[in-house]
């Protein structure tokens, strides 16, 4: 009688080990001479993203210089976009150098940990610039309530939130790393695009003031929209390579996925736009709104 070695494994769990869960696994059997051709790819999706990012980060900074000097209130989420775009810029050097180099992003630890906290900056990044355009939408409509002490105290603690994920995605990666995730993750920022168009739409403008607050609010719902474009795919790639691993194997077009996940690298140049949008419009209101309860920043 023989004996079927394969009788006697276990069924392949659908949590499975770290190995099975991670949709990043090296993939070379997969792809297979593609796999260096994909990896240069990478590489120069991310340095084009830094050639492009860098020059408007340090514009955006000089904007800032003077947004301050006007007496111009930064805020939390403006903070925090302006240093996800700073650490991307970094990280995503990193990782041209690492893959110019050769080595693999996977069977390094500390390669992996860095891997997994790109992939937690990708979901808190959506976030806080749906949240920097809400709030830009809102300083137009009402400054008293953007600058009242609960509203800032709100925004603070929030944007604590969104960094305390960031720390413990990178622990949990494994376990996040499914559509479900990124389902949810994704409704919370449709749910910020819908109040952003609600607001910038519904909102009828003083008269003397109409066309001119029309369109910075069109402006701040347009950045918006411009980042899901950015992210859609990103995710959507995410969702499809997760699924490479199950008993269903999908097809998977290596090019278009590495293609769909490096678009998010766009980042850095949408947030800067978001920013100069800001520091450009919003100044004006906020030094013209005198409430002495929030202490001004300014260089002076």
């Amino acid at each position: 009688m023989d004996h079927n070695p394969l009788e006697n494994q276990k069924p392949r769990s659908p949590v499975g080990d770290f190995r099975q869960k991670n949709m990043f696994l090296d993939h070379r059997d997969d792809f297979g001479d593609t796999f260096a051709v994909l990896m240069i790819f990478v590489a120069i999706f991310l340095a084009v993203g830094i050639c492009l990012g860098l020059p408007l980060l340090i514009y955006t900074l000089r904007r800032l210089h003077l947004f301050l000097r006007r007496g111009g209130r930064i805020t939390a989420f403006m903070a925090s976009v302006l240093l996800f775009d700073f650490l991307e810029l970094v990280m995503s050097s990193v990782v041209v150098i690492v893959l110019a180099r050769g080595v693999c992003l996977i069977r390094s630890i500390k390669c992996r940990l860095m891997l997994f906290l790109w992939l937690a900056m990708q979901f808190c990044g959506l976030h806080f610039h749906q949240l920097a355009a809400l709030e830009g939408i809102l300083a137009l409509i009402n400054p008293m309530l953007t600058s009242s002490w609960p509203f800032v105290l709100f925004t603070v603690a929030v944007s604590l939130l969104e960094w305390v994920f960031l720390v413990a995605y990178v622990g949990a990666a494994p376990h996040l790393e499914s559509p479900a995730a990124y389902a949810v993750w994704f409704l919370l920022a449709v749910m910020l695009l819908l109040v952003t168009g609600a607001l910038t739409y519904l909102y009828q403008s003083p008269k003397d003031e109409r066309w001119y607050r029309a369109k910075k609010t069109g402006r701040l719902a347009l950045a918006t929209v411009s980042l899901l474009v950015v992210y859609s795919p990103h995710f959507f790639a995410r969702g499809i390579l997760f699924e490479h691993d199950s008993p269903q194997e999908p097809e998977v077009n290596a090019p278009a996925m590495v293609g769909c996940l490096s678009v998010v690298i766009l980042q850095l140049v949408v947030d800067p736009l978001l920013c100069v949008l800001f520091f450009k419009d919003i100044p004006d209101m906020q030094i013209d709104t005198d409430i002495p309860s929030v202490p001004r920043m300014s260089f002076d």
